[in-house]
């Protein structure tokens, strides 16, 4: 007497959440979950905002490998097993983007004269505490309802980015804030802010 086994089977493929749920733009992630079941899965599907794509699934591990552009995707796995019974993962929310640049910006002193040359220095990081030599550096020096544009070049002297102005003798008493601003292309922009007093 030969039994069916799998015609019985009524148990549902239990499956877990997909990681991670975060990534880098244009690189190759592989998406993962746990599965189980009790007789065994047997194929397993990736739904990323609606759209599906054929899954791996080896010693419990549902898996696909993608490249995603910048955005945010939802994103889980499917399961089933031999008899048809079918599983699905909580959905979750995966944000694909650049990483953050980290950005300081210092000045010389905290208060200055006319007829003084200002030489602010920006130090930009990338998320592992390197030096990032190669971004663009935009700073406005603002005092009352004036701007000024400033100018920053990369200095290896001082693994920095730095720039000059002077203010001339009829630079008027006010509080002086510079805002900088780092942006290039494989992270995001960050910026920071210093202030100093003209007396």
């Amino acid at each position: 007497k030969i039994i069916n086994t799998t015609a019985s089977d009524t148990t549902t493929p239990t499956v877990g959440s997909a990681s991670p749920t975060s990534a880098v733009p244009g690189q190759s992630t592989t998406f993962t979950a746990s599965v189980s079941d009790n007789v065994g899965v047997t194929s397993c599907t990736f739904i990323s905002n609606g759209a599906s794509s054929a899954a791996t699934v080896s010693n419990n591990i549902a898996s696909y490998t993608t490249s995603l552009s910048e955005g945010t995707y939802s994103m889980y796995f499917k399961c089933s097993d031999a008899a048809g019974n079918t599983g699905t993962g909580t959905s979750v929310t995966v944000k694909s983007s650049k990483p953050q640049l980290s950005v300081s910006t210092s000045l010389p002193k905290t208060t200055y004269y006319p007829a003084e040359n200002l030489e602010p220095k920006v130090t930009v990081k990338d998320p592992d505490g390197k030096i990032v030599i190669d971004a663009k550096i935009s700073g406005i020096l603002t005092y009352g309802t004036s701007s000024k544009y400033l100018s920053f070049f990369y200095s290896s002297l001082c693994d920095c980015y730095k720039a000059w102005h002077w203010l001339d003798e009829g630079s008027l008493p006010n509080t002086y804030t510079l805002n900088v601003t780092a942006t290039h292309a494989s992270y995001q922009s960050a910026g920071a802010i210093a202030s100093f007093t003209l007396i």
